[in-house]
């Protein structure tokens, strides 16, 4: 890698580092001031002025109070460090319920500012989310490492296939990255979707009561990304003769693009109207105008592919490190094919759901467009070939899913490890529908891998050295079931991985089927120098 290619990988990196660091700080810094706000002594309070105050995108919880310390009286308007209010009206308004005016309570004096005081500490949990900004800050070392490392110069000794501390490394690497992508999209998804789907099932039961909308508008919310918009409808109800207010709309929050979609849902609820909406009867404050699915939900999916890549990972990674071991042992073994069809599956679907969940916002945008009348025809034909693509994706999902009910091989094999000229007995077994199979192949291959720089981008050629037939048959009792002797040439390389190159051996498994998924398996096999 020349410099300019250095210099851009360290500037590319650091931004992750950058930004890792930054928010890493910031983490820090409120989980030592939570912390510290602990020691603070208490003292008592009285509360003049408690209210919700409706801001530009917000609804806030204003309060005041008066207290004593140190024989001198404050009065301070600090709810909790740091708190701005949020979209969701019931929230200061249980707040409200808690702290009437005139009610005794007690707060929080900093001994060093006794003009500072809290009602409410923050949560010292903070400081488990500090955590995941620390993953930026390592993909930056990690990156900015890896291009300005050493490399090894061109007659050092490769690494055998016999010193494994490498890959099982790697593995434990891989275990802990796809861990946290799987963690973290198994919290989302049951935040996000799981709660959701509960609170509609819970709502139905939930009774019917009248109510009045206050005030309707559509907020917009800017960032780097664009610009969003919700829905904010505000009404008010009235439970065992004492009034509520709510701005829930449905169950799925949040904003997103498009404003048409909810300005329409404005007009429905414009100020004045009198509609239903649906209270919880354990928690009058809790109440929603729509509780069935809608649109909105769809993104609570999204989650998903987070998950399905951390546990593809997992297993992959965690049948890889598993592996590594007990290919050093001698004596009879059965082999694992190097993907499983239920990996396969899992995979594909993860790729579909990518795919296509990106795709389907854009798609979206386009039919909408069609839908008010004011069609986007470049965006409809440019979105063409990646709905075509997203279309075989899932048709993949299909194939992938139909070769599950394959007939599945089991190999045998006399010894994992096999010397250049040496020979071992294999034995195959199929169970399943056999009969299906109208031709069962087996071949030895001999494979060299070679990675390699070609400008900035980094290619992987694969050449087969060698190939030797095993088994290539149509006669359904040797498909069944069966021996042959498998034997390496003198002559031949043995396996060894290096850093950009690899030997590997492997027994490839073709099985046709007529109107189906063929059988397309691999397994790897360690040869020794002779």
């Amino acid at each position: 890698m020349g410099l300019g290619g250095r210099i851009g990988l360290t500037l590319f990196f650091g931004v992750f580092f950058a930004m890792g660091s930054v928010f890493t700080g910031f983490l820090v810094r409120d989980a030592v001031n939570a912390l510290r706000s602990r020691t603070w002594p208490t003292a008592d309070a009285e509360i003049l002025a408690s209210s919700v105050e409706m801001g530009a995108d917000d609804y806030r919880f204003a309060v005041r109070y008066r207290y004593q310390y140190d024989g001198r009286s404050y009065e301070s308007t600090i709810f909790q460090e740091r708190y701005n209010g949020g979209d969701n009206y019931a929230r200061p308004q249980q707040l409200v319920a808690r702290y009437p005016v005139g009610s005794k309570v007690r707060c929080y004096v900093n001994p060093a500012h006794p003009a500072e005081a809290m009602l409410a500490l923050r949560s010292p949990w903070i400081a488990l989310a500090i955590p995941f900004p620390l993953i930026f800050v390592a993909i930056g070392l990690g990156g900015m490492w890896f291009a300005w490392r050493r490399t090894k110069p061109d007659n050092a000794a490769p690494t055998p296939i016999s010193s494994t501390r490498r890959s099982l490394n790697s593995n434990r690497v891989g275990v802990v990255f796809c861990a946290i992508f799987a963690v973290i999209g198994a919290a989302l998804f049951y935040f996000l979707t799981v709660r959701t789907f509960l609170k509609v099932q819970a709502a139905r039961s939930w009774p019917t009561v009248p109510c009045v909308v206050e005030s309707s508008r559509v907020k917009s919310h800017d960032s780097d990304d664009g610009t969003t918009y919700s829905a904010d409808i505000l009404y008010r109800y009235q439970v065992a003769g004492r009034e509520y207010r709510s701005n829930r709309f449905s169950f799925m929050g949040g904003s997103s693009s498009g404003y048409d979609g909810k300005a329409a849902v404005v007009r429905q609820y414009p100020p004045g109207r009198r509609t239903e909406c649906f209270v919880n009867p354990a928690n009058p404050n809790d109440a929603v105008l729509v509780r069935g699915f809608t649109p909105m939900m769809w993104f609570g999916l999204i989650p998903l592919a987070f998950l399905l890549f951390g546990t593809f990972g997992l297993v992959h990674f965690a049948r890889g490190g598993a592996t590594t071991m007990p290919a050093m042992a001698t004596g009879p073994a059965t082999l694992k094919p190097k993907t499983s069809p239920g990996t396969k599956l899992l995979g594909m679907i993860l790729i579909a759901a990518f795919w296509n969940g990106i795709v389907s916002v854009f798609v979206t945008q386009a039919v909408k467009g069609w839908q008010r009348g004011h069609p986007d025809y470049f965006l409809t034909i440019f979105m063409i070939p990646f709905v075509l693509v997203g279309l075989g994706l899932i048709g993949g999902i299909g194939y992938c899913l139909l070769a599950l009910f394959n007939p599945r091989v089991r190999l045998t094999i006399g010894s994992r490890q096999i010397p250049v000229g040496g020979a071992v007995d294999l034995q195959w077994q199929m169970s399943g529908r056999a009969t299906k199979l109208r031709r069962l192949e087996i071949v030895l291959e001999g494979r060299e891998e070679a990675t390699y720089q070609r400008g900035t981008t980094t290619v992987t050629d694969k050449e087969v050295f060698t190939t030797i037939p095993v088994l290539d048959t149509t006669n359904p009792w040797d498909m069944q079931s069966g021996r042959a002797r498998l034997m390496i040439p003198p002559g031949t390389m043995h396996t060894f991985r290096a850093e950009h190159n690899k030997i590997l051996w492997t027994l490839r498994i073709r099985g046709d089927i007529p109107r189906w998924p063929d059988i397309k398996e691999e397994y790897e096999i360690t040869v020794l120098p002779q």
